[in-house]
C-alpha cells in the first residue's frame, strides 16, 4: 500500500514541476514578465536564471526572408532617386502617367 501511495505522489510531481515552470511571456514581443513584475528579453531572462549561453542566427524560413528583403533593397538601391520617387508614385519612366 505505501508503495501505491509513493508511486502517485511521485506521478503528481511531475505535472507540479511542470506548471511551476511556466513562464509568463507576451505573445506579440516575446518578452517575460520576471519576479519584479518587469518585462524583459528572453535572452535576458535565461541568462540571469542558468548557465545557458545563447548564440544568434536565422531558422531556414526567416534567412530566406531575409535574402529576399535584401535582394529587393539592393534592388531599389539600384535605381535612381528619380526613378524610386517614380515607383513610390506609381508612375512609368518618360511618361508622366499612373499605372492602371
Amino acid at each position: 500500500m505505501r508503495l501505491l501511495v509513493a508511486e502517485r505522489i511521485l506521478n503528481l510531481q511531475s505535472p507540479v514541476n511542470q506548471l511551476s515552470g511556466l513562464l509568463p511571456i507576451c505573445c506579440v514581443c516575446k518578452k517575460i514578465r520576471n519576479d519584479e513584475d518587469c518585462r524583459e528579453q528572453v535572452e535576458s531572462y535565461i541568462s540571469k536564471r542558468t548557465e545557458t549561453q545563447l548564440s544568434h542566427g536565422y531558422c531556414p524560413e526567416y534567412c530566406q526572408k531575409a535574402v529576399e528583403e535584401l535582394a529587393c533593397a539592393k534592388k531599389l538601391s539600384g535605381m535612381s532617386s528619380t526613378d524610386n520617387a517614380m515607383k513610390a508614385k506609381g508612375q512609368t519612366k518618360g511618361t508622366g502617367s499612373t499605372k492602371s
